[in-house]
């Protein structure tokens, strides 16, 4: 979650007597510190999210100064600004030029009078701070809670009292960067303020909830064009701040209530899995085909006894004559019986695909004429795939040719 500089301004513009005159647009962004400075050469500490307030105890009444510290502030991803008038700078120093800088950066510019103390405001608004970060706190643990699936009443209690009902319809989506990017990335506070930002632009309850290493959105619709919408604002918004980066994504299938969210997380993530298997960006689990059935089997063990019971004496024999057998049986399978493909995918003569069938027919056993004998085998042969793709198969286990 995060406090929405416009809700703060609504709740407390009368007892701080605050007034908005620009940057109106920019009211929706969240507001994740409040920064009191005087020098814009200290921007650099800033992380993002943060509200400033300044008195321009060093502008010496110039507006050219107020632009200046505008752009430095605006640079660091900050939220928006309070001048504190009638001492240092007045309301007559503000332009029409930071007026109009404001507005079209669509960044909020506040005036609060003189006699309103900045140590009152500052306390109100750090007090809300720390009690929204506790919620958050919360509220992504209990996430994490159920995405692993464990029992967890009192988390879906919290959810529901969050706008995420226990029965409610869901999708998850799992990111993931290249190796070693995605820890430096979610301890960046301006990259998860810009991905938290966007998703404040979504019209139904979203979450994105983290980790030590990675993180997962949660969208409660029943659409999955609307989980698509929140996936692809979160893939813009990373594609645009960090060009280059590759991020890989993963988005289940409908689930049915928080306490599907562990199976929605494995689904995500096998997508994801297949996806980069593919080199897709983005891979719905939904789209997998005969992979979800492959999914739906919980003991992959089941799956490598299959896989060893189909394809055992094609393996044993490519182990002891060191051939390739096992390829030219996928791709037979793979292709409608087709000799001639065959032959033209593994650069073999036709004759030489014929003595290979004969001997997988005459020496393995395999009844290749019978239907069901060629979907087992199949079935084998995508069942090995996936148990390398999702990386569950053994580590003595032969990778498919």
């Amino acid at each position: 979650m995060a406090l929405i500089l416009g809700d703060l301004y609504e709740e407390t513009r009368a007892r701080f007597q605050l007034t908005l005159i620009a940057g109106a647009a920019g009211l929706r962004s969240p507001m994740r510190w409040v920064y009191v400075a005087e020098d814009y050469t200290t921007s650099d500490f800033l992380r993002g999210g943060e509200l400033i307030i300044t008195t321009g105890v060093t502008s010496g009444g110039s507006a050219e100064w107020l632009l200046r510290f505008l752009r430095h502030m605006t640079a660091q991803g900050t939220c928006g600004l309070i001048v504190n008038v009638g001492q240092y700078l007045q309301e007559s120093d503000i332009s029409q030029e930071v007026l109009d800088f404001c507005n079209q950066r669509g960044f909020p510019l506040f005036l609060m009078p003189w006699h309103i103390h900045i140590y009152d405001i500052t306390r109100e608004y750090y007090n809300r701070i720390f009690l929204d970060a506790r919620r958050s706190e919360e509220i992504n643990r209990a996430f994490l809670a159920l995405a692993s699936g464990r029992e967890q009443p009192e988390a879906i209690r919290l959810l529901g009292e969050n706008h995420f009902p226990p029965n409610a319809p869901y999708y998850l989506a799992s990111f993931r960067f290249p190796a070693g990017q995605a820890p430096k990335l979610l301890d960046d506070e301006r990259f998860l303020n810009l991905l938290f930002s966007r998703l404040l632009h979504v019209s139904f309850p979203c979450y994105l909830v983290t980790s030590s290493n990675s993180f997962f959105l949660v969208c409660q619709h029943s659409e999955p064009a609307a989980a698509d919408d929140a996936v692809n604002a979160i893939r813009v918004r990373i594609t645009k701040a960090y060009p280059g980066l590759t991020c890989l994504t993963g988005v289940s299938g409908q689930l049915r209530g928080l306490t599907a969210l562990a199976s929605g997380l494995e689904q995500a993530e096998t997508a994801l899995l297949v996806g980069e298997h593919r080199q897709l960006p983005v891979t719905h689990y939904e789209n997998l085909g005969f992979f979800k059935l492959l999914g739906a089997v919980s003991d992959p063990d089941v799956l490598r006894a299959y896989v060893e019971e189909q394809l055992s004496p094609v393996r044993e024999y490519d182990r002891k004559h060191q051939s390739d057998f096992a390829r030219t049986l996928r791709l037979y399978l793979e292709n409608n019986h087709s000799i001639q493909a065959v032959a033209e995918l593994s650069f073999c003569h036709r004759n030489t695909v014929n003595h290979r069938l004969h001997l997988m027919r005459e020496v393995m056993g395999y009844q290749l004429d019978s239907p069901e004998v060629c979907f087992s085998l199949l079935t084998a042969f995508r069942a090995e795939e996936y148990l390398q793709i999702t990386g569950k198969a053994r580590s003595e286990q032969v990778s498919p040719s």
